[in-house]
């Protein structure tokens, strides 16, 4: 086995980071991404094949915008100036 070069070693380091985040967050918190970028791919999905948005997609991205907001305490964290 060859030795990994400088790139795959800070590769495996920022993979393991990931992972550790990852597992300190609670399942309502890995649902709200989960389920944030699902609905971001699919207006982002919209866009590119009609050149639009419609209002279900506006309120899907203001529900999970709310959702994500609340999810990881957004607002308390950085207080509107």
């Amino acid at each position: 086995m060859s030795k990994k070069e400088a790139w795959e070693i800070e590769y495996d380091k920022k993979q393991k980071e990931l992972a550790v985040g990852i597992s300190k967050l609670s399942n309502e918190q890995i649902e709200s991404i989960d389920k944030t970028i699902k609905h971001l791919f699919s207006i982002l999905n919209n866009i590119s094949e009609v050149y639009d948005i419609d209002l279900a997609d506006v309120r899907k991205l203001q529900d999970i915008a709310w959702e994500l907001n609340h999810k990881f305490q957004y607002e308390k964290r950085h207080k509107r100036k």
